[in-house]
């Protein structure tokens, strides 16, 4: 694993010059095509300016049909949306076999963001209509970020710590050897640590639902309700 191409995210990643060559070649590909049919379109509007006017042609249908095609699609999907709106998903809920069996698991990645951001998002998990014993909140911090991070971590937990079932906070080390920095694995670090908690408390995997959100995230009230329908439908489904 240590050679495979997953793990590369630059050329200086590779060490063989060869290698390296060649995946700059691949990065240079989109630039040549976007700026190559930019300038043969100039070079042939004087070539062959009839095969050029008929690219032209062609190009804008192909994107008025694309614009009609994404406007029918929004249109249709707002007026879903306006009907979904209407409806109370906790309810709806509630009136399923076992829905109490299940929390839902929310990472917050953050890296520096002040404790303004990060409390206005915990505070839009504690406004959802859902169950707060059913939530488990983990604020994953990266150590790289220093002790500032780490005071608005505590102020956070400080203030929203005792308002759900589990309120982590995690510190992502640094430099791990073999992993690339950046929110991937801050939160494949944090989903770790879970992973212990539900094993300590001998929580069944199945009746954990996840949730990967930015640090300035605002759930829609009602999502957690509706993640949760659409996952225990969706089992029954499969189960009959």
């Amino acid at each position: 694993m240590q050679n495979s191409y997953l793990n590369i995210s630059r050329t200086k990643d590779l060490d063989n010059p060869k290698e390296r060559f060649i995946y700059r070649i691949f990065e240079f590909i989109p630039a040549l095509v976007s700026w190559g049919t930019l300038f043969l379109a100039v070079i042939f509007s004087w070539l062959a300016p009839v095969w050029v006017a008929v690219f032209i042609i062609v190009f804008d249908i192909f994107w008025l049909l694309r614009i009609f095609y994404l406007s029918f699609h929004q249109s249709a999907s707002y007026r879903l949306m306006k009907e979904n709106l209407k409806i109370d998903w906790l309810e709806r809920v509630k009136k399923l076999e076992n829905w109490e069996k299940i929390h839902h698991l929310i990472i917050l990645p953050m890296y520096k963001e002040g404790i303004e951001i990060v409390g206005s998002s915990i505070q839009s998990m504690l406004d959802a209509n859902y169950p707060k014993e059913k939530m488990i909140i983990i604020l994953a911090t990266e150590a790289r970020a220093g002790n500032e991070a780490q005071e608005v971590a505590r102020l956070a937990k400080e203030e929203f710590g005792n308002k759900f079932f589990q309120f982590l906070v995690t510190a992502h080390p640094n430099d791990i050897p073999g992993e690339i920095a950046g929110k991937g694995s801050n939160v494949a670090w944090a989903a770790k640590e879970a992973k212990a908690v539900f094993d300590k408390l001998s929580m069944p995997y199945e009746n954990i639902i996840a949730s990967n959100f930015d640090i300035d995230t605002r759930p829609y009230p009602q999502y957690f309700a509706i993640l949760t329908w659409k996952y225990l439908t969706s089992e029954k489904s499969l189960r009959a």
